[in-house]
């Protein structure tokens, strides 16, 4: 544990990144594709180290190029201001959320991510240390201890009083979570569909992205026929439409290996606190649906858009998408996990 500076909340919490291994992929740069926010002090930085790069109009973020692009720091998938990028680029894949503590956890659509830490967490046994995110780890404490006291307690107020609300009817958030991961929702053909897919006409930046190894960073957009499978380029604009594959229609297959896999995924995503935080966020919910409905409503769409996006990259590669081993279900979160981690949570982001 790291401790966070006094007066500024509870312990940093690791225990997601248990087992955790990571080294960045060369020529990767999927995380780059955003528009990172920029505190005062960060700005000043950079304009120490990279006058010449950086813009007087970046006063909150470093823009992303138009259309898809990249951050407009980024060429030819190499960071320009490396050493002094601000903290949402220092901390990543680490990811943290705030609410009634600090919570970190591993952003599983980063291609450097070993997903073998679900395994290990899933089965427990002894500790095992994070390998190749020292410096990740630090930057993330040390944004959390940048947050004001003031703007933690506040976090915590709103927190407990969602979770004091969604408990009214006599259910805990503690004890749905624990039933839920105690009997795991199958996947129903009604969870496949990705009605919330945007067409590219929306914007290529709110797409959906994963980084593929023979076409870069590539994006899905939903077409009246079907999936549009879009490659991006760094300097943006209208980005290569490289297919359009069918809608998933019924759930694939898994073999036992794929599918212990997809069960490590879920009891992983379960247990971020995220989980609960976008549940008591989502106002397409009645106030009055027990806390256990939604927490299970989520994770069926969870667990349908991961195998849903694993049976579209099969296709992609040339397979029948039909039977899913545990490689087709690594695809299938490395192109879900980032989507769900953007959603609004009653806690907060760093």
């Amino acid at each position: 544990m790291v401790r966070l500076e006094e007066g500024v909340g509870e312990q940093f919490d690791e225990a997601q990144l248990r087992f955790a291994s990571f080294a960045c992929r060369p020529g990767c740069g999927l995380c780059c594709y955003t528009s990172p926010r920029l505190s005062p002090s960060e700005r000043t930085q950079l304009l120490t180290i990279a006058p010449l790069e950086v813009s007087s109009n970046w006063t909150t973020e470093i823009p992303a190029r138009p259309e898809g692009g990249a951050c407009m720091l980024l060429s030819d998938n190499r960071c320009r201001v490396h050493e002094g990028r601000p903290s949402p680029c220092a901390m990543f894949p680490v990811s943290v959320h705030l609410s009634w503590r600090a919570q970190a956890s591993i952003v599983l659509s980063c291609p450097g991510v070993d997903l073998s830490l679900l395994h290990g967490i899933r089965r427990g046994g002894e500790d095992a240390a994070p390998t190749g995110l020292a410096r990740e780890v630090a930057a993330a404490a040390a944004a959390v201890n940048r947050v004001a006291k003031a703007d933690r307690d506040r976090i915590e107020r709103r927190w407990f009083r969602a979770v004091r609300e969604a408990e009214s009817g006599g259910e805990t958030v503690d004890g749905a979570r624990t039933e839920l991961l105690s009997h795991l929702p199958s996947v129903e053909p009604e969870d496949l569909g990705e009605e919330s897919l945007p067409e590219s006409s929306a914007g290529v930046d709110r797409l959906p992205m994963f980084f593929d190894e023979r076409y870069g960073r590539v994006a899905l957009a939903a077409t009246s026929q079907g999936i549009e499978v879009l490659v991006l380029d760094e300097r943006g604009g209208a980005p290569e439409r490289l297919a359009t594959l069918p809608p998933v229609e019924l759930p694939p297959r898994l073999t036992a290996r794929g599918a212990d896999l997809f069960d490590s995924y879920r009891r992983y995503f379960v247990a971020r606190d995220a989980f609960v935080g976008m549940a008591l966020a989502d106002d397409s919910w009645d106030p009055a649906t027990p806390i256990s409905e939604r927490l299970s409503g989520d994770l069926h769409e969870i667990g349908g858009t991961v195998l849903a996006r694993a049976r579209i990259r099969a296709l992609l590669a040339g397979g029948s998408g039909e039977l899913l081993d545990a490689e087709e279900v690594a695809d299938g979160i490395r192109a879900t996990d980032a989507d769900y981690l953007d959603r609004p949570t009653v806690g907060a982001w760093l």
